[in-house]
């Protein structure tokens, strides 16, 4: 297809798309508020505690009891989104601050709707669509000052040189590689770090904020190494509480709520000039310095102290004061729901840097308080007035993404800021590309800029609401293909017709287009030799190995008298859900009392079920989909296999069902530890299959079996 061509399809798919949803009512996701508290009347700052995750915070919209009006992020602005803590920081416009300062938690809901998505994306296309084209150019970097001194303390393998070679001479990129072979650490930090060595201009995507944060946790984990300064980068759209609180100079939203803070606290010294009143003293930076004072002696006590009951006392009252001291400041504020004494040291420099930012900020308005005492009133007047208009019109600028070198965002964010401006970059890079949408992701073939794709194939395609079968059964409605259609797969679309491109998604029978140059990452720090051979076995057969020097990854299984064949409806179709595997990870979660883990399955009704048995870490959002698990990771994955009989996405040989992709996904979320709980007597029978492979390999929990 031509790039002309490809445009009619996306706004065609688009449009299809989002009448399927608008008709079926999918891709609505409700959420009731638990909780609704006024943090800062001044800032409008409000958090909402969340009854469930939200999928996407950027594409919320929020609906209050007997009001049918639907009220968007432009209205009510989402400043943070703490996934840990389930917990929504949003600042609403002056008229519904009202409403949310009286409101209970049960009168306002939050609604997740993926057809804004849907129609930025249709929006796009119409208006900047024109001219698509696979890029031409490779990197713009100066070979010749490429240095190897910007990979931090870590030491490249010859697979990861070759594949910084491969992103720095060809257009089109594609590094692939299974977690922990080095792809974010090894390969892309080091180019990042080139880029901004060399003063040129990159951008960072992902198709979801999880997967946005990880990937720039490791760029910047290097960057700080080799001394690259934060404010290089810029991540633009709202960010989750952990990763504002690790990487404030980084963020956005933080970075606005600061500005204003400022205009306030000048537009309040030009009132007292007007009025000739002496302003308000504030305490603010005394009451923090006394914090991080409580804090400091509180960290003594710590190291130094016995487990008597007088020191416990002490430090319970020093921590309880500290807070009260750092609740002083909306900025700081928020930092009181997770400052606990496992983060006493972090937390300390994170409150030193902050407060010397808010000495310089005081400097330099109270030498702006001695300029406004010598103009005349009428200049006054109109400066009050200019300071006012700019609080109320700061919104999320794209003025400081034009001047980071660096810019970090996920691809609807980029999509919806970028529609009727530019963002010039000298190369894009976008991680968990298989993971992403070819239609989202097709967006980055204009202006010929060289592009590097990162990720895995042969994990979890994009996640669709649409069923292939609809799609597949309708003439008119397969063009929504390409929103299934992973990323990987996209310069394929230039190489074939619509049909037969459709027609290769349908069988699942994609291929890599010659246009995209692919390196292979084959060796991983983070599976043992066990996990690493039976996955080179059944999934990448490339030679794919472990490195880590750490022998076996743990793989457990708990045997469950799951039924075979299994339950059915009254339609003969299997149930896909296991009481009997609940219940066992009930049992399981009771005795063993693990710390950092999550209970995967792949069927959404094996997650209603463990969610009525196991409530608190539902809540928690411990129990998910294997989709649900895209871009995360813990310590310990309880894998949920459901299936006996009439298998599906746990079959691994059936191309159409990518029951190989989920299983692979489901695998590489485990850090440590991998326990599956099944029918295992059927599986271990089960000749060719992935299951039967791990539980070759796995040992039977000792303290159930």
């Amino acid at each position: 297809m031509t790039g002309d061509e490809i445009r009619e399809l996306c706004i065609n798919s688009s449009k299809i798309y989002y009448d399927y949803l608008a008709k079926t009512g999918k891709g609505l996701h409700e959420v009731d508020v638990w909780q609704v508290e006024v943090l800062d009347r001044v800032q409008r700052i409000v958090s909402l505690r969340l009854s469930k995750k939200i999928f996407d915070a950027e594409t919320i919209f929020f609906q209050f009891e007997g009001d049918e009006q639907k009220y968007n992020t432009e209205q009510v602005k989402v400043l943070e989104y703490d996934v840990d803590r389930n917990i929504l920081y949003v600042e609403p416009n002056s008229e519904l601050f009202q409403r949310f300062s009286r409101i209970r938690a049960a009168e306002v809901k939050v609604i997740s709707d993926m057809k804004f998505l849907v129609d930025r994306v249709r929006n796009w296309y119409e208006q900047r669509g024109k001219d698509l084209m696979l890029p031409t150019r490779a990197s713009a970097l100066d070979k010749k000052l490429v240095t190897t001194d910007l990979f931090g303390k870590a030491k490249p393998s010859q697979d990861q040189l070759n594949a910084i070679r491969t992103v720095l001479t060809k257009p089109f990129s594609y590094i692939w590689g299974a977690p922990g072979t080095g792809k974010t650490q090894l390969v892309l930090a080091n180019v990042v770090n080139q880029y901004v060595k060399q003063g040129k201009r990159c951008a960072i995507l992902a198709p979801t904020n999880t997967a946005l944060e990880q990937v720039m946790k490791g760029v910047l984990r290097v960057s700080d190494e080799v001394g690259i300064p934060r404010e290089k980068f810029l991540r633009l759209g709202h960010t989750s509480k952990w990763f504002a609180e690790r990487y404030p100079e980084v963020c956005e939203t933080l970075g606005i709520a600061t500005q204003r803070m400022q205009i306030e606290k000048q537009i309040k010294v030009v009132r007292s000039v007007l009025k000739k009143e002496k302003s308000a003293e504030d305490r603010t930076i005394e009451l923090l310095e006394e914090a991080v004072g409580k804090l400091d002696r509180l960290k003594d006590l710590l190291e130094t102290s016995s487990t008597q009951l007088k020191s416990q006392k002490l430090m319970k009252q020093l921590l309880k004061e500290a807070k009260a001291g750092i609740a002083a400041h909306p900025l700081t504020k928020m930092l009181n729901e997770s400052l606990d004494f496992e983060s006493i040291e972090p937390s300390i420099k994170y409150l030193r840097d902050f407060i010397e930012k808010q000495k310089q900020a005081e400097a330099v308005l109270q030498a702006r308080a001695r300029e406004y005492e010598t103009m005349q009133e009428s200049d006054l007047k109109l400066t009050l007035d200019q300071l006012e208009q700019s609080r109320d019109k700061m919104k999320g600028s794209n003025e400081r993404a034009k001047r980071a070198l660096v810019v970090a965002a996920t691809l609807d964010c980029y999509i919806n800021r970028f529609i009727e401006d530019e963002l010039l970059v000298d190369h894009f890079f976008l991680d968990e590309a298989g993971y992403a949408n070819a239609i989202k992701a097709m967006v980055l073939m204009k202006g010929d800029v060289p592009v590097t794709f990162l990720g895995d194939h042969l994990q979890l395609p994009p996640v669709c609401e649409m069923n292939d079968m609809d799609m597949m059964q309708d003439p008119m409605q397969r063009d929504a293909f390409v929103w299934g259609k992973s990323a990987i797969y996209l310069p394929r679309l230039f190489d074939q017709g619509s049909d037969e491109a459709a027609e290769s998604y349908f069988a699942n029978e994609e291929q890599l287009s010659k246009n995209i140059f692919r390196a292979d990452l084959r060796y991983t720090h983070r599976f043992g030799d066990n996990l690493a051979n039976v996955l080179n076995d059944f999934v990448y057969k490339n030679g794919f190995a472990s490195d880590s020097g750490k022998g076996e990854t743990e793989i457990y299984f708990v045997h469950v008298d799951t039924p075979n064949p299994q339950m059915k409806d009254e339609r003969n179709k299997a149930l896909r859900e296991s009481s009997l595997e609940a219940e066992a990870i009930r049992q399981f979660i009771q005795v063993n009392g693990l710390a950092d883990y999550a209970i995967l399955t792949p069927y959404i009704n094996q997650v209603k079920l463990l969610g009525k048995l196991l409530p608190r870490d539902r809540n928690e959002g411990r129990i998910m989909t294997v989709h649900g698990a895209q871009g995360k990771e813990w310590e310990n994955v309880l894998l949920s296999v459901v299936d006996t009989d009439r298998k599906w996405f746990t079959d691994s040989m059936i191309a159409k069902s990518r029951g190989l992709h989920l299983l692979n996904t489901a695998v590489s979320r485990a850090q440590r530890r991998l326990i599956i709980f099944c029918n295992s007597n059927y599986w271990k029978k089960q000749n060719g299959q992935l299951i039967k492979g791990l539980l070759d390999v796995a040992q039977p929990w000792p303290l159930l079996n």
